[in-house]
């Protein structure tokens, strides 16, 4: 998961704030504007190579996990 703060185009200051609830859920976090493209394409890199490394790590499916906890 990733969490974003959108908008910062309307105001930049907003980037000098901290959030604590990605850092309170263990979450990644990036500020970005989808209207002038800033850090847009570092996201989309940053949780797909998430998703990579997931898939790569030899964990089960997310689908599975959600089966698993069902079961339980």
């Amino acid at each position: 998961m990733l969490c974003v703060a959108n908008k910062i185009d309307v105001d930049y200051k907003v980037t000098q704030k901290s959030f604590s609830f990605p850092s309170k859920h263990g979450l990644d976090f990036k500020f970005v504007s989808a209207a002038d493209g800033t850090n847009v394409v570092d996201a989309f890199e940053s949780i797909i190579q998430q998703a990579y490394d997931y898939k790569t790590g030899g964990a089960q499916s997310f689908l599975s996990e959600v089966m698993d906890l069902l079961d339980e």
